[in-house]
C-alpha cells in the first residue's frame, strides 16, 4: 500500500477556521484503517506530536497549543488484509492564528453573547487571517523522538 499527494486542507468556510483534513491518494489493493498524525511544528522549528489516530479520522480541530505554529499531517496507508505501507507527510500548513480579541461593539453586547466569542477553546472562535504564503516553505527536521515521521516530499495543496 502507498499513498501521495498528501495534503492538510483548512477547513476555513469565510475567515473562520474551523479545522483541517488529512487528504491523501491510496494505492495498493483494498484500503484498511489507515494509522494519521498531527505533527506541531513551532516556531523555532522542534516538533512534537499533536495527535495520533487509527482508523477513519483525518481531521483535526486546532487548540490553544496550536496558535503561533504550523502543522503537518502525515499517514500511514494500511491494506484491507493488514499490510502496512510507510508514513507520508505533507508540508507544513500556515501558521495558525490564535482568535482576535472582541472588537469595541462587542462591549455593549449581552455577557451570553461576549461569553460566546471570547471561548478560545472552540475553534470556532478562530479567525484565519493567515499571514502572505511564503514562496517556498522549507523542510523541517523530523520528530527526534520518532525518526519514522519522513520530511515532506510533497507540494503544497492546489488553491
Amino acid at each position: 500500500p502507498a499513498a501521495s499527494a498528501v495534503a492538510a486542507v483548512l477547513l476555513s468556510p469565510g475567515n473562520i477556521l474551523e479545522g483541517l483534513r488529512g487528504v491523501f491518494t491510496y494505492s495498493g489493493g483494498s484500503p484498511g484503517s489507515h494509522s494519521h498524525r498531527w505533527t506541531r511544528v513551532r516556531p523555532d522549528g522542534t516538533e512534537e506530536l499533536a495527535l495520533s489516530s487509527g482508523g477513519p479520522c483525518s481531521q483535526y480541530e486546532p487548540c490553544s497549543e496550536d496558535y503561533g505554529c504550523q502543522l503537518r499531517y502525515s499517514v500511514k496507508p494500511v491494506r484491507e488484509d493488514g499490510v502496512e505501507g510507510t508514513w507520508v507527510s505533507s508540508a507544513v500548513t500556515e501558521m495558525i492564528p490564535a482568535p482576535l480579541p472582541p472588537s469595541p461593539e462587542a462591549a455593549h453586547e449581552s455577557p451570553k453573547a461576549d461569553s460566546a466569542r471570547n471561548d478560545r477553546s472552540s475553534p470556532a472562535s478562530i479567525v484565519a487571517e493567515p499571514p502572505p504564503r511564503p514562496k517556498s516553505l522549507s523542510p523541517t527536521p523530523p520528530l527526534a523522538d520518532d525518526a519514522s515521521v519522513p520530511r515532506s516530499q510533497s507540494s503544497t495543496p492546489p488553491p
